[in-house]
Parts: C-alpha cells; sequence; structure tokens
C-alpha cells in the first residue's frame, strides 16, 4: 500500500563511494591517483576495514571498479568529513525531493561536531546515513546530467532548468569511472549488448538487535545508461536477498540489466556500440 522507491529508506552502502570519490577530484586530486589498499585491511580505532582480497595499488577509478572498502577508507581519511557530508546534502540527501508523493521519507544525514575515523570512513562507504531510491535514483542523475541536479518529478515532460551542483569535468570523469564498474570491476553483470553503460554496486549489512547483522543484507545497483550523454537513470534494491549470493553485482546487477535494456531498445536509444558482430 506504499511505494517504497519513496517512503523506504536504507543504509546505501557502497553506491556513494561516487560521491565520496567527486570530492577528492574537487579537492584537487586527479583521476590518475592511486591509493595503495595493501594488505588488504586497515585498523581503524577498534575496527578492521577489510578488502576481499588484496587488490594492491589502485587508481581512483579501480576503487570504485573493484569497491575497494581499504581504498575508500584511506581516501575519505585524507578529505574533509565536513565536504564529503556537505557534498552528501548538496546531492539531496537527508531531505525530501519535494515530488509530492504522499509519505515521503526524508532519510537521515548524520551532522556530528566531532567525527571519529572510523565514523568518517563508514560514513564515505554509505554507513550512518540512510536514503530512498528515489534520493539515490536523483544523486546519480545529477551525475548522468553532467553536474545538473534536477527536480524529481512524476510528471512526465516537466522537467525543470536545474542548477549545477558539480562540476561538468568531474560529473564526465565519474561517468568514466563507472563504466570502469561494468566492465572490469563488480557490476560485470549489469553489462547491455550494444550499449555502454555506468553504474555502482552495494551490499549493505542490516542492524539487527545486537549490531550489523552477517546474515540480513540489502543489495543494490545504481547505474545509468548511455554511459555517456546517459538518458535514463535505474536503481534496483533487493531487500534481505534469500539467494545463497547477496552481493548487488551479483544479484542486483542483472535485473538492471534487463530493465534497463528493455527500456533503452523500447524507446529507441541508438546502441553506442554499432561494431559488426564477428
Amino acid at each position: 500500500m506504499r511505494n517504497r522507491a519513496v517512503t523506504d529508506v536504507f543504509e546505501p552502502g557502497s553506491t556513494v563511494k561516487p560521491f565520496t570519490v567527486a570530492v577528492a577530484l574537487e579537492s584537487g586530486l586527479d583521476m590518475g591517483y592511486v591509493i595503495d589498499t595493501s594488505p588488504g585491511f586497515l585498523r581503524i580505532d577498534d575496527a578492521v576495514i577489510k578488502d576481499p582480497r588484496n587488490r594492491g595499488v589502485l587508481d581512483l577509478g579501480g576503487i570504485l571498479a573493484h569497491s575497494s572498502q581499504v581504498g575508500i577508507s584511506r581516501l575519505a581519511l585524507s578529505l574533509n568529513e565536513y565536504d564529503i557530508w556537505k557534498q552528501f546534502q548538496t546531492l539531496g540527501f537527508g531531505e525530501v525531493t519535494g515530488v509530492g508523493f504522499p509519505g515521503e521519507s526524508s532519510g537521515f544525514l548524520p551532522n556530528r561536531r566531532r567525527w571519529k575515523d572510523i565514523e568518517r570512513v563508514t560514513f564515505a562507504y554509505g554507513y550512518g546515513l540512510t536514503v530512498t531510491p528515489l534520493q539515490l535514483a536523483s544523486a546519480y542523475s545529477t551525475i548522468a546530467s553532467g553536474g545538473i541536479k534536477r527536480e524529481v518529478t512524476l510528471i512526465a515532460d516537466q522537467v525543470s532548468e536545474g542548477e549545477r551542483v558539480m562540476n561538468a569535468r568531474i560529473a564526465l570523469q565519474l561517468q568514466s569511472m563507472l563504466g570502469r564498474v561494468i566492465t572490469e570491476g563488480t557490476g560485470r553483470k549489469a553489462a547491455i549488448e550494444s550499449y555502454d553503460v555506468g553504474g555502482k554496486t552495494g551490499t549493505a549489512r542490516k542492524i539487527g538487535e545486537n549490531g550489523y547483522d552477517d546474515t540480513r543484507h540489502i543489495a543494490f545497483f545504481a547505474g545509468f545508461a548511455p554511459q555517456y550523454s546517459p538518458r535514463f537513470v535505474g536503481v534496483v534494491l533487493i531487500n534481505e536477498p534469500k539467494t545463497e549470493q547477496v552481493g548487488g553485482g551479483s544479484i542486483a546487477a542483472p535485473i538492471f540489466s534487463r530493465v534497463m535494456s528493455n527500456v533503452l531498445r523500447l524507446l529507441s536509444v541508438p546502441p553506442t556500440d554499432t561494431r559488426e558482430a564477428v
């Protein structure tokens, strides 16, 4: 009896990593900036941040492609946490979109006077804040539109001029890096034949009675197509998947691929890969 894309909130996990990378690019770093993620884990306060394996030296695009927790954590510690917070706020997290749908949730964006290091890094990769799927789609549409944030509407052909909230060059760089998530990283199953796609996987543990529960997850994929000059943005969220594999790249990305493939073809969007089949 409710539209969960508008009313329900979730911790977005790794789907917000591109926005942390945007802050790094805004600070003056370039796409070639590298971070050593060895030995594959990082101790912060009383917690240990781990990657599935030691991925060594990664550039910013590689951190997104492989969704490196260690890489994004080290990057976050080098940035001002309030700059990351401001980026998230500017994209619309923590406030309603204004779409006018009954019961819309604003989500939660923490605003701490002092941040512990562990709070800084977990915030940068999507824990400690909550968003609606619609807010997440709106944030990705800002990347897709070249840095222009537009009002969300349910009425066709009623698109606002919007305002620039992200440098156009940075938005284009993010489009490029999010393409690598599909071609070489965790989002391979989001690929669409004959079209270039950009996006990001995410997998978040849910909170249980005794903290985060390793048996309950949310799987995400957020992306856009075509990769350059995007026409459409899509967000897939699977709440508590019952499958053996629970990662966003395993179960949310294929759904994005199927749905977006149909959208592109039904609305006659020309293929971006026009090479003849061999």
